[in-house]
């Protein structure tokens, strides 16, 4: 994309690689564009954001209301799902699926929340109603580090100590202490 005083303009002979690095602008959802055999397909018809207990994904609420409304087909995105995160056996996957104009989709699944892996450290149910009066759990330094490794990809911290920072803070939101 060529820029001239803060304008973007388009150059006049495009080939499939540039065409790829162009983003469109319009009112709406996001365009998204694909080469897909050669040939451009698949404009982005919405996205869904939430999250599911991993391996056991079912077409209920929230995916059936969630995905519903795009048409897809609900049995594969279960199938697909369960198989990418049975490993996780119950812990909340945050997932954001990209539906497209021709029914098809995909999928991208995040870490677990740092609240899951938190109550799972320390062996609780649920945090505190009242984290500054009432500790229900504690954990160690090397829980929070093994957190925080799982988590580095999700989180906006530059290096393990603002990560760390930014676990314990979850962790003293919640009623759970902090061995250090």
């Amino acid at each position: 994309m060529l820029s001239t005083a803060g304008k973007k303009t388009f150059p006049r002979v495009v080939d499939f690689a540039t065409l790829r690095n162009i983003q469109y602008e319009r009112s709406g959802p996001p365009v998204k564009w694909t080469l897909e055999n050669g040939k451009m397909a698949k404009q982005l018809t919405g996205q869904a954001k939430f999250q599911i207990p991993g391996g056991q994904a079912t077409p209920a609420p929230p995916v059936g209301t969630s995905l519903g409304k795009y048409g897809i087909n609900l049995g594969q995105f279960v199938q697909q799902f369960n198989d990418k995160t049975k490993e996780y056996a119950g812990t909340p996957i945050p997932v954001i699926v990209s539906v497209y104009n021709d029914r098809s989709f995909d999928f991208v699944t995040k870490s677990p929340p740092a609240a899951a892996l938190l109550k799972q450290a320390a062996s609780i149910a649920k945090g505190s109603g009242e984290p500054n009066k009432e500790k229900v759990g504690r954990v160690n330094m090397d829980q929070i580090d093994a957190i925080c490794q799982q988590k580095m990809a999700d989180l906006n911290a530059r290096d393990l100590e603002h990560a760390r920072a930014m676990i314990e803070g979850t962790a003293r939101s919640m009623g759970i202490e902090v061995d250090k």
